[in-house]
């Protein structure tokens, strides 16, 4: 029997070096609007343009309980603090990094998801205008 049909996608996502452009469907909205960036040492990032009026959530936990990591001026996670190892007793050690838990995942008001798919260390800072990502010492990027 012939495989099923795909379900038709909601988003469009184009990959032309070094731009990423992902957009919806249903109502013409770019979502994603980044350049990828290499700076020739194995370090990959990801500079993805964020409107005003969009609010940024996820990304882990904050002790300030704040959600929007746009508010207060932006944000920045560094995943090797976050998700450093007491090497004594091998339990997790976020004290380090004020109690901050690290996840690599973004939940935007414009209705999507982006999840920063990388095995290698990195950091993640959020403005008023853009979100960068950053992974070091990385062999490829995921896109």
């Amino acid at each position: 029997a012939p495989p099923p049909a795909a379900a038709p996608s909601n988003v469009v996502a184009t990959f032309e070096p070094p731009r990423l452009h992902v957009v919806r469907v249903s109502d013409n909205t770019t979502l994603v609007d980044g350049t990828v960036q290499f700076d020739g040492a194995r370090q990959y990032g990801l500079r993805m343009t964020s409107p005003r009026d969009e609010r940024v959530y996820g990304l882990g936990e904050r002790e300030d309980g704040e959600l929007d990591h746009k508010r207060g001026g932006g944000s920045f996670y560094d995943f090797a603090r976050c998700h450093q190892y007491n090497a004594t007793y091998g339990e997790r050690n976020v004290t380090n990094n004020g109690g901050t838990v690290c996840m690599p995942q973004l939940f935007s008001s414009r209705a999507y998801a982006f999840v920063w798919n990388s095995a290698a260390f990195g950091n993640v800072s959020v403005d008023a205008q853009h979100v960068q990502w950053w992974s070091h010492d990385a062999d490829q990027l995921d896109v």
